[in-house]
């Protein structure tokens, strides 16, 4: 079975949560692959930020979260993480600030409520590079590496040479496929369908955003 590579121990972060009820501050465990969402009163838990599945009753909350096929659904959540970056002075830890967008589809929302994420990272009181509003976190990352600084390099998962989306499709965020335990084999396949034969052997799934001891450019 694949491994559960990601945060020892979890990181937790405050987050700021917009829904049908205004703006409320929460708290998010991220494991590096799954995430625990708690705010209002109300648990979550799943591998997505679209993906939250409460573990909580949200009907004995005063202000019941909105649901869309038991997902949580309807909010935009804002927070910060801890990046590995390579400067031309050396390698740091800079702040990213992640802005994730899950609307509602059976009730019309805020126009600003589009399904997605935009990414900001800081260094200091300076923005180094922005990713402007993107789809999931596959198109967020790469954009905020091409909206940074020559010399700048953002070392996560996304850009890793040894992780990979599956073949079939992958999902808004946390789907990301990581082969560090293969990785003369992950390195031989020429063919994206070549991933079919080695998916289950792959050290597990991480988020776009994590980075580990073993990342290779």
């Amino acid at each position: 079975m694949p491994e559960d590579p990601g945060y020892d121990p979890p990181l937790i972060t405050h987050v700021s949560i917009h829904d049908r009820w205004g703006s409320a501050d929460g708290v998010l465990t991220n494991h590096g692959s799954s995430l625990v969402l708690e705010f209002g009163g109300n648990r979550f838990e799943g591998y997505s930020p679209d993906g939250l599945e409460p573990t909580t009753d949200p009907g004995r909350t005063p202000q019941p979260p909105e649901l869309d096929n038991g997902d949580l659904c309807g909010f935009t959540m804002t927070w910060s993480l801890p990046v590995r970056v390579r400067l031309a002075s050396g390698t740091e830890q800079l702040p990213l600030t992640l802005e994730v967008s899950v609307p509602s589809r059976s009730r019309p929302g805020p126009p600003a409520l589009v399904h997605g994420v935009s990414l900001t990272l800081r260094r200091g009181d300076d923005v180094l590079a922005a990713s402007g509003h993107q789809s999931d976190m596959e198109q967020a990352l790469p954009a905020l590496q091409r909206d940074a600084p020559d010399g700048v390099h953002i070392e996560t998962c996304a850009s890793c040479a040894f992780s990979d989306y599956h073949p079939g499709g992958y999902g808004f965020m946390g789907s990301l496929g990581c082969f560090r335990s293969r990785k003369e084999e992950f390195a031989a396949i020429e063919w994206k369908d070549g991933l079919f034969a080695l998916w289950n052997d792959r050290a597990g799934d991480v988020q776009e955003t994590y980075s580990c001891a073993d990342y290779t450019r």
